[in-house]
């Protein structure tokens, strides 16, 4: 009854840590309908990522080619959730993009819904204006400060180490008992 006790005790510690279940399912647009809803739009090659740790989203950094629309600089940062299966931005750093991005102030923000392929874009689109010298949206933050504490890491890690605890003390009360 014991062991029944610890380890239901363990198994519901553990799944108060798991976070929620995303997923994500979009239909990909083409170039021409992603500029229509889009008041910036650009090509630029993903430079970094850095998460933010606030409501799971990431920065990713971006050295811009050519823009289609907002007055955007030769570096832009793209607010996005921190993964995939939230719809977040998904790409190695290296890879150019096309992406189209909302506005919430002046920071811009985009998903992998709103992204498309560069020949994709280039070829309905046209090659896009070059970057502004001063742009005024999407200007990246200082991404080096400290971030906060990610607890659901710290969570997990107290879980782990009570429940190798847990699996000693029963090891130990039981060589005891012999």
């Amino acid at each position: 009854m014991k062991r029944f006790v610890t380890l239901s005790l363990l198994v519901l510690a553990m799944m108060g840590w798991a976070g929620p279940a995303r997923a994500c399912s979009c239909a990909l647009a083409e170039p021409q309908e992603l500029l229509k809803g889009s008041p910036a739009a650009f090509i630029g090659t993903l430079t970094a990522q850095r998460t933010t740790n606030v409501q799971g989203r990431s920065v990713f950094l971006f050295d811009v080619e050519a823009v289609y629309a907002g007055d955007i600089g030769r570096e832009v940062a793209v607010y996005s959730a921190g993964d995939s299966a939230a719809c977040g931005l998904s790409s190695p750093v290296g890879q150019r993009l096309a992406v189209f991005a909302s506005l919430n102030g002046s920071d811009l923000e985009s998903n992998l819904c709103s992204i498309a392929d560069v020949d994709q874009t280039t070829s309905q689109l046209g090659s896009g204006a070059p970057p502004s010298a001063t742009g005024t949206i999407g200007v990246p933050p200082d991404i080096e400060r400290p971030t906060r504490v990610d607890w659901q890491g710290v969570g997990l890690a107290v879980g782990g180490l009570a429940l190798v605890g847990g699996v000693w003390l029963i090891t130990r009360q039981r060589a005891r008992a012999v």
